[in-house]
């Protein structure tokens, strides 16, 4: 997850080192893990860009725009457990609740890449109220790691939209009965 997280269309802040860290993640994730990323074609670029009906980028041929394909299941699974236990840990953190047995993720999360396609669920994000202020030794982390959060008056349903470096979005609702999903799938049929 940790190079996932790196991967960031904005060139701000885009230093040497920041480019020596990413090149060190790439070859370790190449040794380890041959099929997690592999960088995209022109023509599967081009593909992307008519799929998803997005203008392409003015003044930078697709061989040189940076784009990489995420190809393994491991990495929805690891972006998937850090997801549900940090989701876990926020609820803890602004309910005082931990999530019972019979408690409930539901999570949905993209990359950049997609940002596009939160365009439906802009009325949920904007109803997340809460924004805290993540600071370290007075320094602002919201670069790195931001989320909004609701809650519900009981304390028992929590939802979040999580933001990893502008790269990896995920959005989660915690239900401490599972059951709610089920009454919300059988209200939308």
């Amino acid at each position: 997850m940790a190079l996932l997280v790196r991967i960031n269309a904005s060139s701000v802040g885009y230093t040497e080192a920041r480019r020596h860290e990413f090149q060190k993640y790439i070859r370790a994730m190449n040794n380890n893990f041959p099929d997690l990323l592999r960088i995209l074609t022109s023509n599967e670029k081009r593909q992307y860009f008519r799929n998803e009906r997005l203008p392409r980028p003015r003044g930078i041929g697709l061989s040189n725009l940076p784009m990489v394909g995420i190809g393994s299941d491991l990495a929805n699974e690891s972006v998937n457990s850090v997801m549900k236990k940090l989701l876990k840990a926020l609820h803890y953190r602004h309910t005082g609740h931990i999530l019972p047995r019979g408690g409930s993720i539901e999570l949905k999360w993209i990359t950049n890449a997609y940002l596009h396609t939160l365009k439906e669920d802009q009325e949920f994000i904007g109803s997340l109220t809460g924004v805290p202020t993540l600071t370290r030794n007075g320094t602002d982390l919201s670069s790195q790691f931001s989320y909004r959060y609701g809650i519900d008056l009981e304390k028992l349903v929590s939802a979040f939209v999580i933001v990893f470096r502008n790269s990896l979005i995920g959005i989660g609702i915690v239900a401490h009965d599972e059951r709610i999903f089920q009454c919300e799938a059988d209200q939308a049929s």
